[in-house]
């Protein structure tokens, strides 16, 4: 009975269709046969620019006649090892600033796992982290556990406004050397006139705030606001809105003004969405003379701004003469006692025609 039943079991088993055996590690072999391809021509990419980088990096010092040591090459080679996903970033950074190859490869790779790691590895980029040590080398002569602590400090101290610091090292490398407290003061000092989730905003489009005066950044918003009545929305999307000269804003707003080209917004329109002033604030402060006046002053040529500046430039200058003028005129009742400023010769002018009058008579 058990002898029959093998033997069944056997007959169906021939008499089955044979299964495509060979159909699916064949494909698995024409997937790895692909990615085997990718990656071979990711490391003669990589190759490529390492060696592009090499020859036109020391061809440029032989051009200057400069001494390459021999860590410079070693330094190139290290930096593409590190960066095997991304050659042509790294190529690209090194022919911009060389200067980072003056130092040692295994301390800027250091200093970019410290951005890395302080940022939890989501923040910064490695690139990102790079491009900041490159365009800041000088950065590298701190101490790494002073470094680590630094950055450590300053992105604690700004975490509940989730700062952009990919933009921010890059843009005002010199913000990470400066004091946590101060970028802390900057940016409390900027909830006074933005909400919390804006402040993310106005350091995006401003990333050199951390880097000028305060009261001349309070002096802008005041003018923004109070002024041109720009909605504080506007000037946290605004590239370079609090980073332009306030010289500059103010001549480029009279322009406007005076042309009839600037409209305030109607602060009795009812609408969801705040009524903004016209025209935006990015065509103002991110634009070169003649795209502003191209732009916001249709009608207009740049003979006629020209002329614009050039009469401001003269009230200006004579506004100056007459605060001069006017220390000029100040009166000394001390005067014949006075020993300690020199006589000037308008008032010599004036003791002499005293003189000749009192001849006269």
């Amino acid at each position: 009975m058990a002898t029959s039943f093998l033997l069944s079991s056997a007959r169906r088993c021939l008499l089955l269709p044979k299964l495509p055996v060979s159909g699916v590690p064949a494909r698995n072999l024409r997937t790895s046969s692909v990615l085997f391809s990718k990656v071979k021509s990711g490391t003669k990419l990589a190759k490529e620019c390492e060696e592009r980088t090499q020859f036109g990096l020391i061809d440029a010092r032989n051009v200057k006649k400069l001494y390459t040591p021999p860590k410079f090459a070693k330094n190139i080679s290290e930096l593409f090892k590190f960066f095997p996903l991304s050659p042509d970033i790294v190529e690209s950074t090194l022919m911009d600033h060389p200067e980072i190859l003056s130092y040692d490869a295994a301390k800027v790779i250091e200093f970019i796992q410290i951005l890395v790691e302080g940022g939890d590895y989501d923040v910064i980029k490695q690139e990102e982290a790079l491009l900041f040590v490159a365009r800041c080398p000088e950065i590298l002569k701190f101490n790494k556990l002073k470094f680590a602590e630094q950055v450590s400090d300053i992105f604690g101290l700004t975490a509940n406004y989730d700062l952009p610091w990919n933009i921010i090292i890059i843009a005002s490398p010199h913000t990470l050397a400066l004091n946590p407290d101060h970028i802390g003061y900057i940016v409390e000092l900027l909830t006074k006139y933005f909400t919390a989730e804006k402040i993310r905003d106005v350091v995006g489009s401003n990333p050199e705030i951390f880097e000028m005066i305060w009261d001349d950044i309070e002096e802008k918003i005041l003018y923004l606001q109070k002024t041109m009545n720009v909605s504080s929305h506007r000037i946290a999307m605004t590239p370079h809105s609090l980073t332009h000269s306030l010289s500059g804003l103010q001549l480029r707003y009279q322009f406007l003004l005076r042309s009839g080209h600037y409209r305030h917004p109607d602060p009795s329109a009812m609408s969801a969405v705040p009524v903004e002033a016209s025209p935006a604030l990015h065509l103002i402060t991110d634009t070169d003379e003649e795209r502003f006046v191209h732009k916001c002053c249709p009608g207009l040529s740049m003979e006629e701004f020209n002329i614009f500046k050039a009469i401001i430039m003269l009230e200006t200058t004579d506004t100056v003469e007459d605060e001069f003028e006017t220390l000029e005129d100040y009166n000394d009742d001390d005067i014949e006692d006075n020993s300690y400023t020199r006589k000037t010769k308008e008032k010599n002018k004036q003791k002499n025609k005293k003189r000749v009058v009192r001849a006269k008579s």
